[in-house]
């Protein structure tokens, strides 16, 4: 997992260049997780009245065949607390009942 931090480049300066709405701008604050044929993207990013936001991308690798899509969402700052204790859940359900890298399917 890597982190970086574009405290170097102003917010302000990354959104004054930008004239269409179609570009993306600089993440804030970025960790990438490697993940065998994909890369995940969890960025922080301001909108244009300055409120924070979430972008989580996935992006398939050269060595994952076919087209290469990236898919994204993003997770407003009203819904981080409930994305993390969703995400947090899930996550403890996998490993909870994860057996010999199976899943025991419950009823």
């Amino acid at each position: 997992m890597t982190s970086a931090c574009a405290g170097s480049i102003p917010a302000c300066s990354a959104s004054s260049t930008n004239t269409s709405s179609t570009m993306e701008k600089e993440p804030i604050f970025t960790q990438s997780i490697s993940a065998g044929t994909r890369v995940y993207y969890m960025d922080v990013h301001s909108d244009k009245k300055g409120q924070p936001y979430i972008s989580i991308s996935e992006v398939p690798t050269r060595r994952n065949p076919g087209k290469k899509d990236r898919r994204r969402i993003f997770v407003h700052l009203e819904d981080i607390p409930k994305f993390g204790e969703a995400f947090a859940e899930v996550a403890k359900y996998i490993t909870d009942n994860t057996k010999d890298g199976t899943l025991a399917l419950c009823n």
